[in-house]
């Protein structure tokens, strides 16, 4: 096997087949433009088979339904009302609108989910984001209909509650994207068999090293969340899809299996939390 800056090419006879990479989750719509374009031309080259945008509000949706037109095959995404944002309940019901709208084009509704970084510390320890479920209920409840999985952000204290709404409405399908929570509310997540993502950090986060041994190897994906950026990993660098490997890299390590068997692993986990027939 050869392992490249970006993926793993694995030989066979004379020729080489590729083992690619799906990037479950970034804001492809705030990465700067100029840098958007250079990593998406060379996407398939840094062995990343697709990205999945999530949106972020009304703006945002409309922006990754032109990007997707723009890289067809290269980009699914997700529509929806982060919840770390102003609420404005005009535009709420407009992006609701956007996704019945666009049912077929769209993989996912995202992001979504409970405020929790931008609570006052104190409601944040007492896990005050509970009483914004009212909030992202009309998402769980078209979820639902639609038959599409939900991406949430439900961090810390704000996983148990979330966890709790999307089995009383029977959601068959979520992704708790870059978790962060109780290894108790972990298990009853994955027992539901919810999927779970880690970004590059889990490189050198030990809380992230421990979610993944405590997750299902069939329901763990990687992401990279970009624009956000990893300074520890690649300083002065902005990020772009092709820095999942380093998250594979490091799985495979906590797994104990090769590289190729564990990228191999987690495609076929994103494939089947987002299936390729839409984007």
């Amino acid at each position: 096997m050869v392992y490249g800056e970006g993926f793993v090419k694995v030989r066979e006879g004379k020729g080489e087949r590729e083992v690619r990479a799906i990037d479950a989750h970034l804001h492809l719509d705030r990465i700067d433009p100029a840098h958007r374009q250079r990593f998406m031309k060379r996407l398939r080259e840094d062995g990343i088979e697709r990205v999945v945008a999530v949106a972020t509000d009304e703006r945002s949706c409309h922006e990754l339904l032109a990007l997707q037109a723009q890289y067809p095959g290269r980009v699914a995404i997700a529509l929806g009302y982060h919840p770390e944002q102003p609420w404005d309940e005009g535009e709420v019901k407009r992006v609701l609108h956007l996704i019945r709208t666009h049912r077929q084009e769209i993989v996912a509704i995202a992001e979504v989910g409970l405020p929790y970084y931008s609570l006052p510390e104190e409601e944040r320890q007492r896990g005050k984001g509970v009483q914004f479920l009212e909030r992202v209920e009309p998402f769980v409840t078209l979820a639902r209909e639609l038959d599409l999985p939900l991406v949430l952000h439900a961090v810390h204290e704000s996983t148990a509650p979330m966890l709790q709404l999307l089995r009383r409405y029977g959601i068959r399908r979520a992704h708790f994207h870059w978790l962060k929570a109780p290894l108790a509310v972990v298990r009853q997540l994955v027992e539901t068999g919810y999927y779970v993502s880690v970004t590059p950090e889990v490189c050198y986060q030990t809380r992230d090293q421990e979610l993944v041994r405590q997750v299902p190897k069939h329901l763990l994906l990687v992401e990279t969340d970009a624009p956000w950026p990893y300074p520890r990993l690649f300083p002065r660098q902005p990020t772009e899809p092709k820095m999942v490997w380093a998250a594979i890299r490091m799985i495979a390590r906590l797994w104990g299996w090769d590289e190729e068997a564990t990228a191999r692993q987690l495609y076929a986990n994103t494939s089947h939390c987002y299936p390729q027939g839409n984007g």
